[in-house]
């Protein structure tokens, strides 16, 4: 029941970027494609067998690593999602869609979420 949540959130997030790819057509397919295997890449590291294994073996803890801290980062931040989803107006105006989008927080917010 756990895995549910995840899940969700993974699907929830792609429909949403979907959408916006679809209406807006802002960026070429393999950019959304990117953002789409970045999603699968978090969903490895999270759900899949990996995933099981990795309080059992040091090798599945450090794929899990590699991959939501090398992967998955890069792979979403070339989809470019503020572009996609359009995020409202205070969002560009602040500055903060520029900090969300960049690389380097990318991989600090994977790395927060391993130690959380």
């Amino acid at each position: 029941m756990a895995a549910v949540t995840p899940t969700f959130v993974i699907v929830c997030v792609g429909t949403v970027y979907l959408h916006g790819w679809i209406q807006r057509h802002v960026i070429s397919a393999w950019r959304a494609g990117s953002f789409f295997l970045g999603l699968l890449a978090i969903w490895a590291a999270m759900l899949s067998p990996v995933a099981a294994w990795d309080s059992h073996m040091l090798t599945a803890h450090m794929i899990q690593h590699l991959l939501l801290m090398t992967i998955a980062p890069p792979l979403i931040w070339l989809g470019e999602p503020l572009i996609v989803t359009n995020p409202p107006r205070w969002l560009h105006a602040r500055g903060l869609g520029r900090l969300l989008g960049h690389p380097a927080f990318c991989w600090l917010a994977a790395a927060a979420a391993l130690v959380a």
